[in-house]
């Protein structure tokens, strides 16, 4: 009976995730999607993994090179999407879908090793109440909550869901192991919850904080020969060690190649734009803002316009700072008084669950500056010590008979039922690029990134028009926005409007002339009105600021060929052939232009 009401615990969660993420699977790439996969050679071939420098011949952003660097199980899980299905969103959409609910499943199996601990089944023998279905909330709880959505939906945040797999596989073995009678399990499920340690850190830097949760679960739910409990975690603190050192690694490489230093926030290194400390002073707010979408998911962003705090006494610092030294002192409080209260260990329990809010959103939300002040995806590790202070909280009620049973579960099922469908309602805006980034606008006006992509989204849907007169007003509220100048040159191309188009790209040239994008847009366009020279004398600026520019070389083969250069244009094109591997739809016109020289030159020997 016990075995069967598992197994209906555990389809309910499945059938649950399964549902309100359907309609997510066929959502499109978006925002680094392009960059970090769609564009990224380096995994469309497992050669990368075997000798990760090959991504220095590439022409690649250098953020992905350091992105693939130090998230190799996380890249390595989208190259055999990729080896699979190619560039079909389903096949990684699943692979996504299939992390969030095994994630859930860990937090139910988490919860429910915690009711079974010995320090726990002590102290509610004398409880009358039925907390088995308290696992199956939490679950539910995490697997619900529309606040997830951009780390499963959005296809590249993988990362998250992927390590906190990890994450939450390394902590629940870990307390297996703590658990069982058997030694031969306990050294098993030691040895598993190590490697599972190991590849968390392989997969992204947040599972830095995972030694300090295994020993925070060792002081606060088990008991015995203190010096012995810490040995045991010595091998798993040795594992911290990963993280600093591969940065250390890649910073070295980096400046060798000549790169004073590493750009991207998502790998643990400084963000240049930002101090240290009026990052950390501004993560005060962004955290008691974290806090409000989890109680009240409302106003859901995908591009935040969070203001930077350059003043410590300010209300803007002071006020969520006072109220997160609350919220940690009532955790300290909280462990500290279930150290002498007997009853129920709701309050043990909700203070580890601060205390796992507190400690997983340390490594982004501190003194790390990164470029984004807010995202929603970093909450999803996180998010699981606020469910689990709340069910704590709901227990304590059940357990003082503030609170039925009945009238708790009931709540819990009303509050997951409206959870659901907010989590729906979010995923059909990820369904649309353009409705995403709309959403964005309407959200963050002041955003430039927000106008910008919105207006990219909707040239690449073919609403020409429609992003004309985003971009416009864009470039409008942000006169230095290179890319907005950029993206409106482009959308007035596709709408023929050259002399407008011109205008707008040579704006982007003539604010960023290093740019050797904006030289090769601004040469098409001389290109396409008959300006021979010109676009010539910019597809060689191009060339000039990158060598490697697959889209130059392209357009200087096809100047060539109408010059009547065939076989110094069947070179260029042949050296763009191999530059733009990363970009199929350029291939394919390259190997036409290609096999149209070749023609020519066999029709007609002499224009050789």
């Amino acid at each position: 009976m016990l075995k069967r009401a598992l197994l209906i615990q555990i389809a309910i969660i499945i059938i649950v995730g399964s549902v309100i993420y359907a309609g997510s699977l066929t959502a499109p790439f978006n925002f680094d999607d392009e960059i970090y996969l769609v564009l990224n050679p380096a995994i469309k071939s497992y050669d990368f993994f075997k000798d990760p420098s090959l991504l220095n011949n590439l022409s690649l952003n250098q953020d992905v090179k350091h992105n693939f660097f130090l998230r190799p199980v996380a890249y390595l899980t989208f190259a055999i999407n990729f080896s699979l299905n190619e560039l079909d969103v389903r096949g990684y959409h699943l692979v996504n879908l299939l992390l969030h609910i095994a994630n859930a499943l860990l937090v139910f199996q988490f919860l429910r090793l915690f009711l079974t601990t010995s320090w726990v089944t002590e102290r509610m023998r004398s409880a009358s109440e039925d907390f088995s279905l308290l696992p199956l909330f939490g679950a539910l709880l995490f697997i619900a909550h529309p606040l997830q959505t951009q780390a499963v939906t959005y296809i590249i945040q993988r990362f998250v869901p992927l390590a906190c797999f990890f994450y939450l596989g390394a902590v629940v073995l870990y307390v297996q192991a703590r658990l069982s009678d058997r030694r031969s399990i306990r050294v098993v499920s030691l040895v598993l919850s190590f490697i599972a340690t190991l590849l968390a850190m392989l997969t992204k830097e947040t599972s830095f904080t995972l030694p300090v949760v295994l020993l925070m679960l060792e002081l606060m739910f088990f008991t015995g020969n203190l010096k012995k409990r810490l040995l045991r975690l010595i091998p798993f603190s040795a594992t911290m060690a990963v993280i600093p050192l591969m940065v250390m690694r890649l910073a070295a490489s980096a400046h060798k190649a000549g790169f004073s230093a590493l750009s991207d926030p998502t790998n643990l290194v400084n963000f240049s734009g930002t101090s240290r400390w009026e990052y950390l002073m501004t993560q005060f707010g962004v955290i008691v803002r974290y806090l409000r979408l989890l109680f009240f998911p409302v106003g859901q962003n995908i591009d935040y316009d969070y203001i930077l705090a350059r003043d410590f006494f300010s209300m803007q610092v002071m006020l969520p700072l006072f109220l997160l030294l609350i919220l940690l002192g009532t955790a300290l409080f909280l462990w500290q008084r279930s150290r002498r209260d007997n009853g129920a260990p709701w309050s043990r329990l909700a203070a580890f669950g601060i205390l796992w809010f507190f400690v997983t959103l340390s490594v982004e939300s501190s003194l790390i500056p990164l470029e984004d002040l807010l995202v929603e995806h970093r909450i999803y590790l996180p998010s699981i010590g606020f469910f689990i202070t709340l069910l704590a909280a709901g227990g304590a009620l059940v357990t003082r008979q503030l609170l039925k049973p009945v009238q708790a579960a009931v709540v819990v099922v009303i509050a997951i039922s409206l959870l659901c469908g907010a989590t729906v309602r979010r995923n059909m805006l990820w369904a649309d690029n353009v409705s995403i980034w709309g959403d964005a606008v309407a959200k963050s006006p002041g955003k430039e990134r927000a106008w910008n992509n919105l207006g990219y989204w909707l040239t690449r849907s073919g609403r020409h028009e429609e992003a004309a007169t985003v971009l416009r007003k864009g470039t409008e509220l942000f006169p230095d926005y290179v890319k907005m100048h950029m993206n409106l040159g482009i959308a007035l191309s596709n709408l023929n409007r050259l002399d407008e188009a011109l205008t707008a790209t040579s704006e982007a040239f003539k604010r960023d002339p290093g740019n050797p994008r904006t030289a090769n847009n601004l040469a098409t366009l001389y290109l396409r009105k008959g300006m021979k020279r010109e676009g010539h004398t910019l597809l060689l600026k191009a060339l000039e600021l990158k060598p490697d520019y697959g889209s130059a070389h392209y357009n200087l083969g096809c100047l060539l060929v109408e010059e009547g250069r065939l076989n110094e244009a069947l070179e260029t094109l042949r050296r763009a052939k191999g530059l733009t591997l990363d970009d199929p739809e350029l291939q394919i016109s390259v190997d036409e232009m290609i096999r149209q020289v070749q023609v020519r030159i066999e029709e007609d020997p002499e224009s050789r």
